[in-house]
């Protein structure tokens, strides 16, 4: 058993579309990624899983673009802003706060994960600063879905 960590940075946008106070303007993080993977080792490779694996889908994702409620209003000029930028805006159900973008994080690397890693892993956690005083923790064991 070995447990592996990947800390990463990256820098995106969000609104809270539902918030009442500043936080529903469109503004910006660095948001600061710690992923810690618990699992047995390939015994061809001697890792977990490759650092990459854990890293890619998020920065994909994330990096330099906006995460928006798919019911935000803003979405009524969403061909206006995609046609701005050259990644799809990243939608999620939900407000995009810490909390939703670390667990959609969570989502991200399982579906990158081939069935083997998925096996090998027990534990998956994504601790997520929004900035350098405010984060939030998910994890979720592999075996329960």
């Amino acid at each position: 058993m070995a447990t592996l960590e990947k800390h990463f940075e990256l820098d995106a946008g969000h609104r809270l579309s539902e918030h009442e106070f500043d936080c529903q303007n469109l503004h910006g993080h660095r948001y600061r990624f710690e992923v810690e993977v618990e699992g047995s080792t390939d015994p061809a490779t001697g890792m977990v899983v490759d650092f990459a694996n854990v890293k890619d889908p998020v920065m994909e994702a994330f990096d330099h673009n906006f995460v928006l409620n798919a019911d935000d209003p803003i979405l009524a000029v969403r061909d206006e802003l995609e046609a701005q930028q050259e990644k799809e805006l990243h939608l999620l159900d939900g407000e995009p706060t810490a909390e939703n973008i670390a667990e959609e994080s969570l989502d991200l690397i399982v579906d990158s994960l081939s069935a083997d890693e998925r096996d090998r892993i027990d534990r998956l956690e994504v601790r997520l600063f929004e900035t350098p005083n405010s984060s939030v923790t998910t994890a979720r064991r592999l075996d329960d879905g």
